[in-house]
């Protein structure tokens, strides 16, 4: 009745609980660097930059 249709190639992600554990290892690590710093404030901004950093190099 009814034609199945595919996709011709598997999809694959990584577990989005990976990326939410790693994301927030990265922030604890920026909290503790900032912490160790004296830096008492950081911008949303700074925050993703620094966790592209740490996760991209």
């Amino acid at each position: 009745m009814y034609d199945i249709k595919k996709i011709p190639f598997e999809i694959q992600a990584s577990s989005a609980f990976t990326d939410r554990e790693q994301g927030r290892n990265a922030f604890m690590t920026l909290c503790q660097e900032a912490k160790q710093n004296s830096i008492q404030y950081m911008s949303l901004d700074e925050i993703n930059a620094e966790i592209q950093k740490a996760r991209y190099g």
